[in-house]
């Protein structure tokens, strides 16, 4: 399943990054498409256009970026590198978004089950809709729902931004916007 606005040459991968510039403390972000024109963030800090920085981006590696444009809660990058480092970086993130479309889960966290189980996910569209926590991590969580939503929709899972990133036989797989400290992190959570 593509991203529902998604254009050929345009992939829906949804993984976590940490970002990092000369003259900014490190930030988490999370991958939403790879196209001709970059790598394209979501994230609570949004840099500004021109600055360089590092994005250490799961399963990818540390890369070299410039920030081409910005808008609301998103960023797009392009890579500072040699053609044939950005032509093998773009393959393996066109080879994640397929893993995720088959379903494929994309771990960077340990998981836990909360005590409160129960939340309510705001769509897209604005429905608000009940929901079950399965599991979370300091970087995403698992649900279910009584509703279809599309990998790489936006959601907001209680008062938390979040992407959603695969389905699998029961829920759905979404990471955060903005990941939680791991250290603060535990069953406790309540989103």
């Amino acid at each position: 399943m593509r991203h529902q606005h998604a254009k050929p040459h345009h992939h829906t991968v949804v993984v976590p990054a940490l970002c990092w510039g000369r003259d900014r403390s490190e930030f988490y972000a999370v991958t939403d498409i790879v196209s001709p024109d970059g790598i394209h963030f979501r994230s609570a800090t949004t840099p500004l256009v021109d600055e360089e920085l590092t994005c250490n981006i799961r399963h990818i590696g540390a890369v070299e970026t410039r920030v081409v444009s910005i808008g609301g809660c998103a960023f797009v990058v392009r890579l500072l590198a040699r053609r044939q480092a950005v032509a093998s970086i773009a393959r393996e993130l066109r080879l994640l978004s397929e893993q995720q479309e088959a379903t494929v889960p994309v771990r960077a966290h340990p998981r836990v089950t909360p005590l409160k189980t129960d939340v309510t996910i705001e769509l897209a569209d604005g429905r608000i809709v009940p929901a079950k926590l399965l599991n979370i991590s300091a970087s995403g969580v698992a649900f279910t729902l009584d509703a279809h939503v599309a990998i790489g929709a936006s959601i907001t899972i209680g008062r938390t931004a979040a992407r959603v990133a695969r389905h699998f036989e029961h829920g759905v797989g979404a990471v955060f916007d903005t990941a939680f400290d791991p250290q603060a992190f535990d069953q406790h959570i309540t989103l």
